[in-house]
């Protein structure tokens, strides 16, 4: 799955209410667990936690 497919994906899943999973943007962690099995260190808690990415970001993207 390509990092953009990955994203919006992601973008869509629900979060429940309640829970904190230490979250941050910053150093982009997050304690839930899924982030490890992503291939590009994405997890639903990171994506949700920024803002909808333009599409000049989008292009910016490119595979090493």
């Amino acid at each position: 799955m390509a990092f953009r497919e990955s994203w919006l994906k992601l973008a869509e899943k629900p979060i429940s209410t309640g829970s904190n999973y230490d979250t941050n943007i910053v150093t982009w962690t997050c304690a839930y667990g899924g982030q490890k099995y992503n291939a590009y260190h994405l997890c639903k808690h990171l994506v949700q936690a920024v803002p909808t990415p333009t599409p000049w970001f989008w292009q910016q993207i490119y595979r090493r």
